[in-house]
């Protein structure tokens, strides 16, 4: 393949809801995936990082995650890319929240010229599997061919190292 790979990912550190227990993280489920495709694959990663960042109490951020979603709102992020044209092909890595991508996710969709790109996405979720957002990618994406990706529970991450790693081995 011709052209450069990009691993995107938005990922939540602090607490985080694992089963029924909130557990404390200092990786993310998205980022922990993230690293292990970059591993495989090479290609450079990124961070998604908000300006503002969200808080690490778990209950605080579900709150402000849902009316983020309600509202459409799009926060701003620090960052995206350096010669964001060059790469051909981007895994996306980042978690479901309220059954959509997260908010920071669409922001940096939008801030960038997806033309002639290939996306894979790549979610997290403990409960509800991709739901609406590769469709909500497909739609802020443009003219980017979005590829089915991969959907994993999120707190079988580590677990799954493995098979994360055969499947970016497959798909790029």
């Amino acid at each position: 393949m011709s052209g450069r790979i990009l691993i995107a990912y938005f990922s939540m550190k602090g607490e985080t809801l694992e089963g029924r227990n909130i557990v404390w993280r200092e990786k993310g489920h998205a980022q922990l995936a993230a690293e292990y495709i970059q591993e495989t694959v090479g290609g450079d990663i990124f961070e998604i990082e908000t300006a503002k960042p969200y808080p690490d109490d778990h209950m605080q951020r579900v709150i402000q995650a849902k009316a983020e979603i309600e509202g459409n709102v799009r926060p701003e992020i620090k960052a995206v890319p350096n010669e964001f044209d060059q790469y051909d092909t981007v895994f996306l890595c980042y978690p479901i929240w309220w059954f959509a991508i997260p908010m920071p996710v669409a922001t940096f969709l939008e801030s960038l010229d997806w033309t002639g790109k290939r996306v894979i996405p790549v979610n997290t979720s403990n409960s509800s599997g991709e739901c609406r957002s590769v469709p909500d990618i497909k739609m802020l994406c443009g003219d980017a061919a979005v590829e089915r990706g991969l959907e994993l529970i999120g707190q079988t991450v580590e677990i799954h190292a493995g098979e994360i790693r055969d499947w970016a081995k497959q798909n790029i």
